[in-house]
Order: structure tokens, then C-alpha cells, then sequence
């Protein structure tokens, strides 16, 4: 029963907002003046869709200015925390909707950058990384439609930031001058070269490979040693079985129209 009534929330979301709302529900954290006393720059995107790469190169444009960097949090209690804990602008990375992040956002006291990618393209990463080992059982428990759901939420939230995830490896100059902008930065040139440098993705493989640990994150980065594929575009058309491409097509046809995913 209980998997019923879950899987009829994550069909809607905004039956799903309330249920998240609901879940992670604190008067103090609602209700705080001093949750909004702190400004701070948070990379809510999907997974697998480059919020990784645009988190570091945020954390590598503001380490001109800044240099404290908070880990990845799960849920409005931990952000809260966090923010209470802080003194100045500092990066975080997220993938699960937060209403109090969306509450900052709006106001225009958290900076939220929201990454997307082709939901198809995410679920091949996904399954490349053994985090789907069995698709249909994956998606009967909802969780295509939570990533769906997560995704929707954050889109239709006012004042985010939206960066496609082909523009974070085709067109990373572009993405970096539009961060300049809404983070009040001035970078030189070569400043803006060398984060596109210290970011490149066959640099941070070949780095990542060199480690002897396989899982272990490093929280500067958030980054662990298979936490990079090959990142092509489209992959799912060459991957996934066509039941497969069917199921994903019709549960998540409202992401899919969104962003204009053929």
C-alpha cells in the first residue's frame, strides 16, 4: 500500500512538493529571520548533468574572493545548519529540492544555478556508474520520477540560473562569462583561461584515474575517481533498450517537453 501511494506522489509534482514540504517540515527553519541572514551560492542540479563541473568552476571563480567551501547537503535541516554556521559567500552543491533553497532563491539571498541534462542521457550515466542495476525496478520504485519531479521543481523556481549541460562542454567560455555576471565578478582573461584549464574534463579523468581509491569523494572537489564517463551527448539513442526509451519517454514527457528534449 505504502508503495502505491508513493508512486501516485511522485506522478505529481506538486503532490510531491507537498510531500516533501510536509516531510521535512521545521517551524525554526520556516520561520527563522536568521536562515535568510547569510547569502550563499547553491548548484541544484540533476544528477549526472555537470553540476559537478559547474561547482567547481564556481568554487574556482570565487576562490578569488572567497575561500570557504561547504559540502553537499541532503535536506533543509543540513542547509540550515550550514547556514547558520557561515560568515560569507560560500558554494554547495545539491540534487534533492529544497524549499527553503527555493524560499532564498526567490529572494534573492541564496544564487542557485540549476544544471539540466536529457533525463535519457542521465539514466545511461547512471547505469554506466552501477547506480541502476535494475532498470524496470528502478523505475517501478519512483525514482525516475523523483529526478523528474526534483528537476521540475527547481525549473519553475523563480530568479534560478538554468545552464544546459552541452553548454558546460561545448560552450564553457559562454557559461563562465554568465556566471561572471549574476556573481558581480570581474575576471580577466586569463583568469576566465586558467578555470577553463583547471576544469577540462580529460584533465580531471586522467586525475581522477591516478587515485588509488575508487569511491572515496573528495569533499573540496566532490569529486571520486569513476565519477567521470565520456560524457558525450545522446549516448541513450545507442544505450538503451527501446522498452526502455518508451518508459522514459511517457514518464517523464513533461521534463522531456520542458526542455525541449527530442
Amino acid at each position: 500500500m505504502k508503495k502505491k501511494i508513493l508512486k501516485f506522489i511522485f506522478q505529481h509534482p506538486n503532490i510531491y512538493w507537498l510531500y516533501l514540504s510536509a516531510r521535512n517540515f521545521d517551524a525554526r527553519t520556516f520561520f527563522s529571520v536568521k536562515s535568510y541572514q547569510i547569502k550563499d551560492v547553491v548548484i541544484c542540479g540533476m544528477p549526472r548533468s555537470g553540476s559537478t563541473l559547474l561547482f567547481n568552476i564556481i568554487k574556482e571563480m570565487l576562490r578569488l574572493h572567497y575561500t570557504k567551501i561547504d559540502p553537499y547537503f541532503i535536506n533543509d535541516k543540513q542547509y540550515n545548519k550550514l547556514l547558520k554556521s557561515e560568515i560569507s559567500l560560500v558554494v554547495k552543491k545539491n540534487h534533492r529540492y529544497s524549499p527553503l533553497l527555493k524560499r532564498r532563491i526567490m529572494k534573492e539571498l541564496s544564487i542557485g544555478f540549476f544544471t539540466h541534462r536529457d533525463i535519457r542521457d542521465v539514466v545511461v550515466s547512471l547505469k554506466q556508474k552501477g547506480r541502476i542495476p535494475d532498470f524496470d525496478k528502478w523505475a517501478n520504485r519512483g525514482r525516475l520520477r523523483k529526478i523528474v519531479n526534483d528537476a521540475l521543481l527547481y525549473a519553475e523556481t523563480r530568479k534560478v540560473v538554468m545552464i544546459e549541460y552541452e553548454q558546460l562542454l561545448n560552450r564553457k567560455k559562454n557559461v563562465i562569462d554568465q556566471l561572471e555576471k549574476r556573481l558581480g565578478l570581474k575576471l580577466t582573461d586569463e583568469e576566465k583561461e586558467s578555470i577553463i584549464h583547471k576544469t577540462d574534463i580529460d584533465k580531471t579523468k586522467k586525475m581522477l584515474e591516478s587515485r588509488n581509491e575508487s569511491e572515496q569523494i573528495d569533499y573540496s572537489n566532490h569529486l571520486h575517481q569513476n565519477h567521470i564517463s565520456d560524457g558525450k551527448v545522446g549516448k541513450w539513442k545507442d544505450t538503451l533498450t527501446k522498452d526502455e526509451i518508451i518508459r522514459i519517454n511517457n514518464e517523464a514527457k513533461d521534463f522531456l517537453n520542458l526542455f525541449n528534449y527530442k
